[in-house]
Order: structure tokens, then sequence, then C-alpha cells
């Protein structure tokens, strides 16, 4: 696919991509900056394509069934000053690169970018953990918070 090929194209990574995280193995999360634009009928929303490259680890994408993949890309609508998102479409990308399926969603259904888990351990303290759904996408809405 062209535009998996462009995030590996060298100083192409500068003019369309912003790296937003980097780990082991080539794993990275980025965010294609031509894609950044007001999310359609929702006016607090912007819409944005996030890739997301696990190095050497798989994880499950289906649908369709049996789906193993290392990386993804996400088309979501996100309002980043309520730290919500909708997952518009998903193209899950095999160990080879090669597109596995394209998943559209057929109405936005919104989601909390950061889950907070609360429970008390044996003393009574209360423990707060905080989980992002997608660390890209939440690493994305505090630096594009912070910059307006």
């Amino acid at each position: 696919m062209l535009l998996i090929g462009v995030l590996f194209a060298g100083t192409a990574i500068a003019d369309r991509w912003y790296i937003l995280w980097s780990g082991p193995f080539d794993a990275m999360g980025a965010v294609e900056l031509d894609s950044i634009a007001q999310a359609p009928e929702y006016p607090s929303a912007i819409a944005v394509w996030v890739y997301v490259h696990r190095g050497v680890q798989t994880f499950d994408c289906s649908p369709p069934t049996n789906c193993i993949a290392t990386s993804q890309l996400t088309h979501y609508y996100a309002d980043c000053g309520k730290m919500v998102a909708a997952e518009i479409r998903r193209i899950p990308l095999n160990l080879r690169g090669k597109v596995v399926a394209t998943i559209d969603s057929p109405i936005p259904t919104w989601f909390s970018i950061v889950q907070v888990d609360v429970e008390r351990d044996s003393d009574g303290e209360i423990r707060r953990e905080i989980q992002p759904r997608d660390p890209a996408l939440l690493s994305f809405c505090m630096q594009y918070t912070l910059a307006k």
C-alpha cells in the first residue's frame, strides 16, 4: 500500500507524518499531518489518520477471523478537549505489510480515549490505573491540545 510506503521513505516521514512515539524493533505511532481536518457533522471533533506499528508484537485484528497484524491504520474522529473518539475506518496490515481488511464503522460510536480503573488495595487505599485505548491517539490529542 502506497500510504505505508511513505512511512518508511526517509524524509517523506517529515513531510506527511508526525512520529508520536517510537520503540524497539521499529515500533512506532504516527499521525498523517495531511489528514487532520474538521470532522464532518461534529463541530468539536477533528478527523485524523493514526498509524501504529508494533514491531515484533502481533495483535488480533478481528474481524476478519484469524487476522494477525503488526501494523494498523485507523481513521478517527477525535474530540481532544473531551478526550473522546470514534473509530471510522480500520485497516489492519499483516506481517508482510499487506492490507488484511478494511473495516468501516457504519455510525460513529464514541469512546473514552483514556480508561481509568479505580480499585481499593488490601489496605483500603484507592489505586488508579490509567490505560489509553490507543496510545498514539492519546499522544496526538495531548500534543494537539497543548498546541492550541
